[in-house]
């Protein structure tokens, strides 16, 4: 790879310490075998196998139209995308709603504020009040019998003006604050004027009261069913990921253009990519990596129930690769495998993303959880989805055995069934320091197992070794 474009990832990079490669051809033999002896063999104490963590890293495969394989597969994608797109469905009618919902949170968050300062002894909220009393309760001048309606009659020409201007705190305190607006003003007001507005005045304060005990029920419900809508949400995204997981599983997503695969022929090209490692050491890991390059015919077999699966027969390319690698470069290279899965939510992403902090502020007043972390969120590059699938591991736990601490307690909130998962605290064990030369026993250590499968794998299957 060339240097401008290294990620400084052995693994990315494929700075191996040694290889091997093996080139298999048994047009009459199963092309699986390899794959499971070599997995059993990697994963098995000794001295039967290597005693590996063995993780599979890569399963691409890729088949020319004409296999009698493609007929098969495709009518399993079939399914699942079927599957898959009925929730998708779902999810992008339930994003039309969240907008509504966050829409007319809003609007109830603004009209509560206008409550709260008319109590607090705000005029301009009380006149804000009454504006939306007489205009759309009254229904304005269109009522003859409103504020503004009666205004036209003879002797009522002053009672709009007398009715913003009157801002009695309690309904028994109506008639004493008209009296008093009558002597301070000397407007001489009649028995039927002081009728009028003190009815209008009770009819407002009682408009008022009822109202914003409304609006806080309101408010109430609204958020408890915008959090319901949200973990729904979240539900089917979650039900969602195994049918995208087996749809793009089932996509061929090897090499089309190899000239091993040609149109007319019945071939398939299948890709494997198995990691196993040791992790003895303190920092440093010796990995091995098997690679496997299928080029083979399927061949569809007729089982008991009328079932049938593919036998595959052909060539296998075998590479054997040893690495040393730190764990974090393991866990990165394996996100940047799982990560390009889930591209097809992007667009659900960007609708969770434009809603922003507003979503999130009416969430935490329902009573949603967020983890601490979600406030570094501008410094992590992935997006919502691929958090919700992948999430990453806790800087505690990737280096767990780094320093002698306790675990701070975390909650796991599974909203869709209502479960609260309690705080778990989990104990640090005092590690050593790294020893000095670490990293050349762990190549040392990768080179002699990598050597042993090699070796080993051909004197199984009766191949030259020595």
């Amino acid at each position: 790879m060339p240097e401008d474009k290294k990620t400084g990832n052995p693994l990315i990079d494929r700075e191996y310490v040694e290889n091997y490669k093996l080139t298999i051809e048994a047009p009459q033999s199963s092309v699986e075998r390899y794959y499971f002896w070599i997995l059993n063999f990697l994963k098995s104490n000794k001295p039967f196998g290597m005693g590996l963590n063995v993780e599979k890293i890569k399963d691409y495969f890729s088949m020319t139209e004409t296999s009698a394989y493609f007929g098969a597969t495709e009518q399993k994608k079939a399914i699942q995308q079927d599957r898959a797109a009925q929730f998708l469905r779902g999810i992008s009618e339930m994003t039309k709603g969240l907008y509504q919902q966050v829409r007319e949170l809003r609007i109830i968050k603004e009209r509560m504020q206008y409550y709260k300062d008319a109590e607090e002894g705000s005029e301009a909220a009380e006149i804000a009040l009454k504006g939306l009393w007489a205009n759309v309760v009254e229904g304005g001048a269109k009522n003859p019998d409103s504020v503004y309606g009666l205004q036209t009659q003879l002797g009522f020409a002053i009672l709009p003006d007398l009715f913003f201007s009157v801002h009695p705190g309690k309904e028994e305190e109506i008639e004493k604050f008209i009296k008093r607006m009558d002597e301070d003003k000397g407007l001489d007001l009649n028995r039927k004027q002081r009728e009028v507005l003190k009815r209008k005045l009770y009819q407002f304060m009682q408009w008022k009261v009822h109202t914003h005990k409304e609006l806080i029920q309101r408010n109430k419900f609204s958020l408890k069913y915008l959090r319901q809508h949200y973990n729904t949400m979240k539900l089917y995204m979650n039900w969602i990921r195994p049918y995208l997981r087996s749809a793009k599983r089932l996509e061929a997503k090897g090499q089309i253009t190899a000239p091993e695969l040609v149109s007319a022929f019945d071939t398939t090209l299948i890709e494997l990519e198995l990691l196993g490692y040791n992790n003895k050491y303190k920092e440093y890991f010796p990995c091995v990596v098997v690679k496997y390059k299928y080029t083979a015919i399927p061949q569809m077999a007729y089982q008991e129930e009328y079932q049938r699966g593919a036998i595959h027969t052909g060539k296998t390319e075998l590479s054997f690769e040893a690495y040393v690698l730190k764990k974090e470069e393991i866990e990165e290279y394996k996100k940047k495998i799982d990560e390009e899965d889930f591209e097809l939510l992007s667009s659900i992403d960007e609708t969770m993303t434009s809603l922003g902090d507003e979503l999130k502020e009416f969430l935490k007043e329902a009573g949603e959880k967020f983890d601490k972390e979600e406030k570094k969120e501008e410094k992590d590059e992935r997006n919502f989805l691929a958090k919700m699938f992948f999430p990453k591991k806790k800087k505690e736990e990737e280096k767990e055995e780094e320093h002698a601490t306790i675990f701070e307690p975390f909650i796991a909130l599974v909203e869709g069934f209502g479960e609260l998962i309690s705080f778990l605290k989990i104990k640090k064990a005092k590690e050593k320091e790294p020893k000095v030369g670490e990293k050349e026993k762990a190549k040392d250590e990768a080179k002699k197992t990598l050597a042993v499968v090699y070796t080993v794998m051909k004197k199984a299957h009766g191949m030259l070794a020595w």
